[in-house]
């Protein structure tokens, strides 16, 4: 399913956990890791603080080179190849892993992601960058600061046990629906397939057919037309239902009225999900919403 991995590592202690948790994948027919690492830095407060730019970026390099090198022996030894890309000097790391990723022509690209509750803010992070720009899929997994190699070995490990399926009903939703099948055939078969009724949309869709609608005036169909949606969304899912049935996959369909994305990540946290698989078009934006704050690992397909 996922050959070929991008892993861009900063070489902090959750890195190396997580480079070392990567044996898990080789289930899932990865036999090739690209590693990488970028050298973030800001020329201006270098030069400002009188540091020999050159120099300072050189020895970085050769720095990064060696422990490039210790990680590569370490996914050796798992028996993986590995493909190590030079270090590259960098003050926008989303452009360089998008580019990475996409010479290489990699399967998936894996990320760390520090957790954030509801008032936290990862807006221009690495993480939600790269899901914004790349064209491939990406895994955003959120680290644990305590947290060591056996805790992602075990979400690596149970990463397809009981996957959440969030669908709008559109053409984008429907064309990840071959990867969610693999997927689930490599774990533990088990499908939650979400659709969250944003009823605010759907008033405003039906809102403008009428000529005229005051905005003093309760809308007096609006139970009707929650029903109408909420029938057509159970028909329309129920049939995607049956593929997976069909695929001795155990699947179950979880439909409720909210907003979406605060939907999807109650639903994932309430079913004890392992992962999120989520199409980046249908969903937007509440794909940066979901990357953002779900606990889970969410895999983002383009």
């Amino acid at each position: 399913m996922f050959r070929r991995i991008l892993f861009p590592t900063d070489f902090s202690k959750q890195s190396e956990a997580i480079l070392r948790g990567l044996h898990e994948f080789k289930k899932y027919g990865v036999d090739e890791v690209v590693l990488a690492n970028i050298i973030e830095h800001d020329v201006v407060a270098l030069i400002e603080g009188g540091v020999d730019v050159d120099e300072f970026i050189q020895k970085l390099k050769k720095e990064a080179e060696k422990k490039l090198s210790q990680s590569a022996s370490v996914l050796n030894r798992e028996g993986f190849k590995v493909k190590l890309t030079p270090p590259i000097p960098s003050a926008n790391p989303v452009d360089e892993i998008v580019k990475i990723a996409r010479e290489e022509s990699v399967s998936l690209i894996l990320l760390g992601s520090r957790s954030r509750g509801f008032k936290g803010s990862l807006m221009g992070s690495v993480s939600e960058g790269v899901v914004r720009e790349a064209k491939k899929p990406v895994l955003v997994l959120k680290t644990k600061p305590d947290a060591g190699e056996g805790y992602y070995e075990m979400v690596f490990r149970r990463l397809f046990d009981r996957i959440i399926y969030p669908h709008d009903l559109s053409d984008t939703s429907q064309k990840i629906e071959d990867f969610v099948k693999k997927a689930s055939l490599l774990g533990g078969k088990e499908v939650i397939i979400v659709h969250v009724i944003a009823a605010d949309e759907i008033i405003e869709r039906e809102v403008e057919r009428e000529e005229v609608m005051h905005p003093l005036v309760p809308i007096s169909n609006l139970t009707e037309m929650l029903s109408k949606h909420w029938m057509e969304a159970q028909t329309y899912l129920s049939n995607i239902k049956k593929n997976f049935d069909i695929a001795g996959i155990k699947t179950r369909v979880n439909l409720r009225v909210g907003s979406p994305h605060k939907e999807i990540i109650k639903i994932a946290n309430e079913e004890g999900a392992s992962v999120v698989m989520i199409s980046s078009k249908g969903l937007t934006p509440n794909v940066d919403f979901v990357v953002r704050y779900s606990e889970q690992p969410v895999i983002v397909f383009h």
